[in-house]
């Protein structure tokens, strides 16, 4: 078969929140966060064939062939019946064993009736969108040359709703999470980051940080979230360097490590262990206004998988990733 899709998906954020000064050293903060996701899904299967002992069989074909000969094995199953049925032998075994043949090519039948609308191929066009809110509360410590910090997302419920042209039941399980009116778990899971600060001298800075995200508590679809591992971790390092009192250079180093199995990886969504580095600057164009730009690049392993030994048929999942980011931050 030919098969395409085309996706893409917006999440957009929008925090409120405010900070306020318990000593010198130690601040806390409180906010609210609200998440509005938007996306839409193109997808289109064509060209289905089948490989039979004959060689590959258009799909449609393949189907009235299998009907036909369920047919004619039916009306050969039906005409014996009937003789049994005439003489008063209905509780021989061979008549038993003919009822059951029939129940079965019956079953047969009406599945392979199921498949006569997907003779032409499928085609998909879903758009998606929703709203979550959830609270974000943080904590920052100075000490010396030091700056500790936390902060704690909650998890926020996303429940994305479907207007699409698919609008009964399918026999493709992947494509019923696009049924016209369902709504969809997409919950984005809590996440607990720390951080650390040193300040080697007045114009050069070391961190650290670790982010843990709770995805086993999230709710994904069809419960997708239960058959990970555990839960994912990010471990990340940078340094700062004012050059001048205007301008600071920075780079950094992340390692994201999901707990990954066979059952949770599948081509319309997946995730695989990866490093990135970045590096940017920041440029103070005047008292109020600053200036930055900066780029990394994501670094994915591969992860493999077999899904049959007889044939062999084996999934290799990837994917590459590459960033620039620009930014205009004002103090008022």
């Amino acid at each position: 078969m030919d098969g395409y899709m085309q996706g893409r998906q917006y999440y957009f954020g929008f925090q409120l929140g405010t900070a306020y000064k318990i000593t010198k050293d130690l601040s806390v903060y409180g906010g609210l966060r609200l998440l509005y996701g938007t996306a839409t899904y193109k997808a289109k299967i064509s060209n289905i064939m089948v490989n039979t002992a004959g060689g590959y069989v258009d799909f449609g074909s393949f189907l009235e062939s299998a009907i036909g000969t369920i047919d004619n094995g039916l009306r050969q199953i039906n005409a014996g019946m009937a003789q049994y049925e005439a003489a008063g032998a209905t509780a021989l075994p061979e008549y038993q064993q003919l009822a059951a043949q029939k129940a079965q090519l019956e079953g047969s039948r009406q599945n392979i009736s199921s498949l006569f609308k997907y003779a032409q191929g499928v085609n998909l066009l879903c758009n998606q969108s929703s709203v979550g809110i959830a609270p974000v509360i943080g904590i920052d410590y100075r000490f010396g040359k030091f700056n500790l910090a936390a902060k704690y997302e909650f998890k926020t419920q996303i429940h994305m709703k479907n207007e699409s042209t698919v609008n009964e039941a399918s026999e493709i399980p992947a494509v019923n999470k696009f049924r016209d009116g369902e709504k969809i778990d997409e919950d984005s899971p809590a996440q607990l980051a720390v951080g650390a600060m040193w300040n080697i001298t007045d114009n050069v800075r070391l961190n650290l940080g670790y982010h843990h995200f709770f995805d086993k508590d999230a709710t994904w679809y069809n419960n997708s979230q239960d058959l990970l591992g555990g839960d994912t971790n990010e471990y990340l390092g940078g340094a700062e360097w004012d050059i001048t009192n205007k301008l600071t250079v920075s780079a950094g180093i992340q390692f994201t490590r999901y707990q990954l199995t066979d059952e949770y990886m599948n081509d319309m969504s997946f995730v695989v262990n990866s490093h990135s580095i970045g590096f940017g600057f920041k440029y103070q164009v005047s008292e109020h206004v600053k200036l930055g730009a900066a780029y990394f690049q994501t670094n994915y392993g591969n992860y493999d998988r077999v899904t049959s030994q007889d044939p062999l048929i084996s999934d290799s999942f990837t994917r590459t990733n590459r960033v620039l980011g620009v930014a205009c931050e004002l103090n008022f």
